[in-house]
This record gives C-alpha cells, sequence and structure tokens, in this order.
C-alpha cells in the first residue's frame, strides 16, 4: 500500500519531523532542568541561611551560659538573691545596681537575641533585669506551670 503526496507535503513533513520536534523536545528538557536547578539553587541557598541561623543561636546560647555561669560565680549577685529570697529588704544599692549592670551586659551580648535578661525570685517575682528595674512583678505566679515549678524548685 503506497501513499501519494506531493512533494511540498513531504517536504514540509519532513521539515516539522527534523527541525521543529527536535526542537520542541529540547526546548521542554532544557526548560525542565534550568527549572530543577533553579529549584535545588533555592533549596541549597535556605539551608545555607539556616545553618547560619542555627550556628549563630548555638553561639549566643553558649555565650549566655558561660555569662550566666559568670553571673552566678559573683558575690553581689549571690548577696542581692539570698537576701530578697530571705524576704530581707534590699538596703545596699550596689550589689543591686551591680547584678542590674552584668545582666545589661549579657543582654548586650546576646545582640539583641533577647528582649531582655531577668532574675526571679523564689516567690515569682522579678529581683533585677538586664533594663536596671528591680523588684517589681509580671504576675505569672498566677500561671498554673510557674506554681507547680516554684513548688517543685525546677521545671
Amino acid at each position: 500500500m503506497s501513499f501519494k503526496f506531493r512533494i511540498g507535503a513531504k517536504l514540509t513533513s519532513m521539515f516539522l519531523v527534523l527541525c521543529i520536534l527536535p526542537t520542541v523536545i529540547l526546548g521542554f528538557y532544557a526548560y525542565r532542568q534550568t527549572f530543577r536547578g533553579l529549584q535545588l539553587g533555592e533549596l541549597e541557598k535556605h539551608n545555607i541561611l539556616l545553618e547560619g541561623i542555627v550556628s549563630n543561636t548555638r553561639t549566643t546560647l553558649t555565650d549566655t551560659e558561660f555569662l550566666l555561669k559568670n553571673l552566678a560565680t559573683n558575690s553581689s549577685f549571690n548577696q542581692t538573691l539570698k537576701m530578697y529570697n530571705q524576704g530581707e529588704s534590699i538596703d545596699n544599692t550596689i550589689p543591686l545596681k551591680e547584678t542590674n549592670n552584668m545582666l545589661r551586659k549579657i543582654y548586650v551580648d546576646s545582640m539583641g537575641y533577647y528582649e531582655s535578661v531577668f532574675l526571679v525570685g523564689l516567690d515569682g517575682n522579678i529581683i533585677a533585669d538586664s533594663l536596671g528595674r528591680t523588684e517589681y512583678s509580671l504576675g505569672v505566679t498566677d500561671l498554673s506551670f510557674v506554681k507547680e515549678a516554684m513548688n517543685k524548685k525546677s521545671f
């Protein structure tokens, strides 16, 4: 069975098969490869950003932990905390100011990672904070998990 076509139809069909069809196929292939490459590039960029955030957070927490350990060895801090938790009034404001300054240093060294750094007494009230305020309450003692933590003396 033989099909009879004119020479123009044969040339047109050959043109379509040899030129346009490979161009379309290669175009789709190139588009998919480019799109996939862009997606992988975006994913890699986000992973790099997340690694930086995790690294900075770990560094900040490690530095803060170090500063808090240093704070625990400071006599002004220990004196202030002991007096407050024993219910005595803090008449000598020098240790309290030193404690506030040390908390301020922790806050500044955190590069704005924390909104504020503060110390809480056993009664749930704030003893001192990095903003220089002393002896005030946030009303956290009304929260059930805080009451539980105060009873256990741990979280």
